[in-house]
């Protein structure tokens, strides 16, 4: 008995291990090792079937989707939105409109989420009036839709009329006034946020940043009551962005604590301004070196025209993606061009 338990225990494991695999798989944009995955494995749950057409839903294979779908022994709440979340509009709303089960909160939040991030507002707004019950989710993504869209007007108006708001509903404002240029709203509207969090700063900190108002930035800055990671690295970032490289060095030498996108932006950071000695100095200093600061790196030597180092760094990086492959095949491109030309 205690054998055949811990039989069942280790195939429940080893399914969980390679469910989370295929999900892993998936983001990294490799499909067809997730697809091999899959066809491999010979004991299949419910979250197996969903993990991978999840995985397809987000590398763009609609249709892949639908089938594996279509086929699954058993469907739970969790397939029906993740069709939905993953489909085309229109036909995502077939499936909404065809589930079997009754429509929970989530259900109705993904369908009211796609409608907006496509802007049409009319039928989001009509989902959202005809949820049964709402939480503080279906509220903020209704708000999204009007603020990722630019509908400013129609998100404020919103805004005021929501039965319940949290920080991230005043965080989207702030972002939707900056993202159309209006930093006076943005501004007020973040002064008069309750709480803020960190991304309440850092959203404001990077508004100010975009606008070339770097003072305002680092002001914001030295305000904030604690900082993270990622608030070190918004304003390496604004500094970066806005040619003030020695500041953004100083910045990120104070730094507790850096992490990956720290390294990459201030390499990259020196690369856009010619300084490739200091650049590859830091990478050299960096404990783990990523495909996206090399990648950094092969840029600036080919923009300067040197093709030996970048050929060089590029030999070396372990990992090569897609953008660093473009870069590099750029790179040979425009100086197969240039000797043609000369010849």
């Amino acid at each position: 008995m205690k054998r055949n338990l811990r039989l069942v225990g280790d195939q429940a494991s080893h399914v969980f291990n390679q469910n989370t695999k295929i999900t892993q798989l998936a983001k990294s944009g490799k499909i067809e090792e997730a697809v091999k995955l899959f066809s491999e494995m010979t004991h299949k749950n419910t979250v197996t079937y969903n993990s991978m057409i999840s995985a397809y839903g987000k590398n763009g294979r609609l249709n892949d989707a639908r089938q594996l779908f279509d086929i699954m022994p058993r469907r739970n709440l969790v397939s029906w939105n993740t069709m939905i979340a993953g489909g085309e509009l229109e036909k995502a709303r077939e499936l909404f409109d065809s589930l079997p089960y009754k429509h929970d909160v989530a259900c109705w939040n993904v369908m009211i989420g796609e409608y907006g991030k496509k802007g049409r507002f009319i039928e989001a707004k009509r989902l959202f009036d005809e949820m049964p019950v709402k939480n503080a989710v279906s509220w903020n993504l209704m708000l999204s839709g009007y603020t990722r869209n630019g509908e400013m007007r129609l998100g404020r108006e919103f805004f005021e009329g929501m039965a319940t708001r949290d920080v991230v509903s005043w965080n989207l404002m702030v972002d939707g006034f900056i993202q159309v240029g209006d930093l006076a709203s943005a501004l007020e509207f973040f002064d008069k946020i309750p709480t803020r969090n960190v991304v309440s700063w850092v959203t404001m900190l990077s508004g100010f940043a975009r606008r070339g108002k770097i003072l305002e930035s680092r002001r914001l800055f030295d305000q904030m009551p604690s900082r993270n990671v990622t608030a070190w690295n918004a304003m390496i970032d604004a500094y970066v962005k806005n040619c003030q490289i020695e500041e953004a060095a100083e910045l990120f030498t104070e730094m507790p604590k850096r992490d990956s996108v720290s390294w990459t932006t201030m390499i990259a950071g020196y690369v856009h301004v010619g300084q490739l000695d200091k650049a590859s100095e830091v990478l050299n200093q960096m404990p783990r070196k990523s495909t996206a600061a090399q990648t950094a790196i092969v840029s600036g030597y080919i923009k300067n025209k040197r093709m030996d180092k970048a050929h060089e760094v590029f030999n070396e990086i372990a990992d090569r993606d897609i953008v660093c492959w473009n870069t590099m095949i750029a790179g040979i491109l425009a100086k197969w061009l240039i000797i043609g030309c000369i010849e």
